[in-house]
């Protein structure tokens, strides 16, 4: 398969314009201009459209079973006062909670490109199961 994008990001190298990526046993084979990787007419191509197609970003430290916690904190004086609100909120939930916040976490990051994670986790009995 080869997916098209308008503009390819390669880390190795600059953008890249009309550019294609060819992807092989869910690998990627190869990726440069479209003209280039477009040869062979047994392929299938996604057209991706007016998008930039670049690998993977990196969360390299998050705390995804507090994602739900956002918002529910006032602005607080001082950071010991920020994790004393934290705690407190914390000892409320139940291990649902900590589940559902940390899927839900997990899903925004998929949503906006992030694929690999560094999860620092409060209740690693979850990991199992999600």
């Amino acid at each position: 398969m080869i997916l098209r994008a308008r503009t390819i990001l390669p880390i190795s190298r600059p953008p890249v314009d009309n550019g294609a990526v060819r992807v092989t046993a869910n690998r990627i084979a190869a990726a440069g201009p479209w003209k280039e990787l477009f040869v062979a007419s047994h392929e299938s191509v996604l057209d991706l459209g007016d998008v930039a197609l670049m690998p993977g970003l990196i969360n390299a430290h998050c705390h995804l079973d507090y994602t739900n916690l956002c918002g529910l904190i006032p602005r607080p004086k001082s950071f010991p006062d920020w994790i004393k609100a934290l705690l407190a909120l914390k000892a409320e939930w139940s291990y649902s909670d900590y589940a559902q916040s940390w899927l839900h976490g997990a899903k925004m990051l998929l949503r906006r490109g992030v694929t690999t994670v560094g999860d620092i986790e409060a209740v690693p009995e979850l990991l199992p199961e999600v």
